[in-house]
């Protein structure tokens, strides 16, 4: 279609309209269209007396029935940019049967040979903000949205594409999506990039049902500095860029982007008055440098939000899954005292009988269920467990011999376990004739050695001696003796009293699974030892 120049130019966006390029709208001249929208497009026009203005058309058939509650809602946010710093100034509201039409200050053009709006994001295709721009622009956008809500409302878009420099200054424009903060949410509202993720998934606890909330249009900041700062795509966030020098500008800003757009909202920075003070100290930072005072803080400050949100987090999984954590706590308790481990041994406690030592004359309490077989009990069973069809220097048949013997000196048994096949899990009671000067006199090296020597031999005893010291014991002399005849079969604990013409040995001998158990009970019954008088 031809226009002055020979062509007329239908605009995009403006299906049913008669709007074209250098016609008159209502005494506005259109010079051309600076973007499209689903209801409505914006021109750059002049008006009567010369004046170069924005004016945004928009089609009340499109709109439909809401077109009334937008028109009220233009002519309210007009009022509120009277000289507001970071808002698009409205100058006029006017409408017609088939639209209305708000005017506004014309965005720079970033382009001299032609028309083109002056956007933050345009800027920002060339790389991040300069260093001298990023906090006076952020300080601007920042007192923009805080007037936003002062007067109640939410602007629900804010992003580099609607952030326009008027005159150099940053301008929020685009009020499209603007909101009444006292309104119903019925659906999220807004570029998905922007949103907080709670917001961008459904959840049983959905805020789309809710109120409007002014921590979206703070979440939004906080993705609006990180492009600022790092030339990013939001997409990208919080990536920085390689190479990209890391100026305190940077240090900061990106600070405060993190702490706007927390995935957590109990650690976010919610309210303006919180983002005041935030912002107040990096420009003393920026001013002054950052102490060590600033530094300490900060770690504080995080410490005591990483806490919050631990908190947060653990609060909204129980909230979500308590039956789940109802059952594994049961679950938890269950096993746990299934295997709970047994009470330490108390021998106070015990149902207990006496054991007399006929030989030395002392008594020890063992508990009722414990068997106690005297040397001639001790040689039949030896005896019976000789197998006759193995020769008679056979290692069983020698180490049977060698107990045997050993009977002959005196000795009790007392079955903490009782099996007679294997004859362990006992306290065995011996006395050994050997003169306490031999005793006492030989060094602890050959007393050792000795031990190992007597096991040894033909018996084929690989002992092994762990722990060897000596001590006084119910006021005798003792040597105690921790060792195993069978390192991977048995352990044994050995306390040898030195009298006056002998010496009398309490042993505790039993397999690996059992000793752990039976060492507690051995310990308290020899307590009870007494010597009678």
């Amino acid at each position: 279609m031809k226009n002055g120049s020979g062509y007329q130019f239908f605009l995009p966006g403006m299906m049913g309209m008669t709007q074209k390029i250098n016609s008159i709208y209502h005494s506005l001249e259109l010079l051309s269209c600076c973007g499209s929208g689903a209801y409505g497009d914006v021109f750059l026009c002049r008006d009567l007396s010369g004046r170069e203005l924005a004016v945004k058309i928009v089609s009340k058939k499109k709109l439909g029935a809401d077109w009334e509650r937008e028109l009220r809602g233009v002519i309210n946010y007009r009022r509120i940019t009277e000289d507001a710093p970071g808002l698009l100034k409205l100058h006029s509201v006017g409408e017609d049967e088939e639209t209305f039409y708000y005017t506004m200050d014309a965005a720079d053009s970033s382009d001299p040979a032609t028309y083109v709006p002056d956007t933050l994001a345009a800027r920002l295709k060339n790389g991040p903000l300069p260093d001298h721009e990023i906090e006076p622009v952020l300080s601007e956008l920042f007192a923009g949205i805080r007037t936003i809500h002062l007067a109640g409302l939410v602007h629900r878009d804010i992003k580099p594409e609607n952030i326009l420099f008027v005159k150099g200054k940053p301008k929020i424009g685009d009020i499209g999506l603007l909101a009444n903060l006292s309104a119903t949410m019925t659906c999220a509202a807004g570029t998905l990039d922007y949103l907080p993720p709670e917001e961008r998934i459904p959840t049983d606890s959905d805020p789309a049902s809710g109120k409007m909330s002014a921590g979206n249009d703070w979440y939004a900041f906080g993705k609006v500095i990180y492009c600022a700062i790092t030339g990013q795509s939001v997409c990208q966030w919080p990536a920085l860029p390689e190479g990209l020098p890391f100026t305190p500008q940077l240090k900061f800003f990106l600070r405060l982007s993190f702490r706007l757009c927390d995935r957590i909202p109990a650690r976010r920075l919610a309210s303006a008055e919180e983002i005041e003070r935030e912002m107040t100290e990096i420009r003393r930072k920026l001013d002054l440098g950052e102490t060590g005072r600033d530094r300490l803080l900060f770690l504080l400050k995080s410490a005591k939000l990483s806490l919050q949100g631990m908190l947060f987090e653990t609060a909204a999984f129980v909230r979500k899954y308590w039956w789940i954590l109802l059952i594994l706590v049961l679950a938890a308790g269950t096993t746990i005292w299934y295997f709970r481990p047994a009470p330490a041994f108390d021998i106070s406690r015990e149902k207990t009988r006496e054991y007399f030592n006929e030989t030395q004359k002392f008594t020890l309490r063992i508990p009722w269920g414990w068997e106690v077989l005297k040397s001639s009990d001790l040689k039949k069973l030896l005896n019976n467990a000789r197998n006759p069809a193995e020769p008679a220097d056979s290692i069983k048949n020698q180490r049977i011999a060698f107990a045997l013997e050993t009977l002959n000196q005196g000795s009790d048994c007392i079955f903490l376990n009782f099996d007679n096949s294997d004859f362990v899990d006992n306290i065995t009671i011996q006395t050994l004739r050997i003169p306490s000067s031999e005793v006492l006199n030989v060094s602890d090296g050959e007393l050792r050695l000795g031990i190992q020597r007597l096991h040894a031999g033909n018996l084929g005893f690989r002992t092994e001696i762990y722990a060897f010291k000596r001590m006084t014991f119910k006021g005798y002399p003792c040597i105690f003796l921790d060792l195993s005849h069978e390192p991977d079969r048995y352990r044994s604990h050995n306390y040898m009293l030195v009298l006056k013409d002998c010496c009398i040995s309490i042993a505790l001998s039993a397999k690996l699974s059992t000793f752990g158990k039976m060492l507690p009970q051995f310990e308290a019954v020899l307590q009870t030892l007494e010597f009678q008088k």
